[in-house]
């Protein structure tokens, strides 16, 4: 149950980074592998599911420079709060 939760969680990253990375820092599958180690705490899992959400609704809109800046925060909040 909780491989298929990050899963749901985790893949949304490929289709939202993928669309604006030629703007983002983020290097996805560092990314996703801490992003996961992280999802013990339900504070990472609300915080790095909302920043998910704000990226793909940034690649829906066309919005770059809202998706650069969404995906940035996602690379701090990884980097900071999952640091494994």
């Amino acid at each position: 149950m909780k491989k298929s939760l990050i899963l749901i969680l985790v893949l949304p990253i490929f289709f939202a980074i993928g669309s604006c990375k030629r703007k983002t820092p983020v290097d996805i599958n560092i990314s996703c592998q801490r992003l996961s180690n992280c999802y013990n705490t339900n504070r990472a899992a609300v915080t790095s599911s909302r920043l998910i959400s704000l990226i793909q609704s940034s690649v829906s809109s066309g919005d770059e420079l809202k998706c650069t800046d969404a995906t940035n925060q996602l690379s701090t909040f990884i980097n900071q709060d999952c640091p494994f």
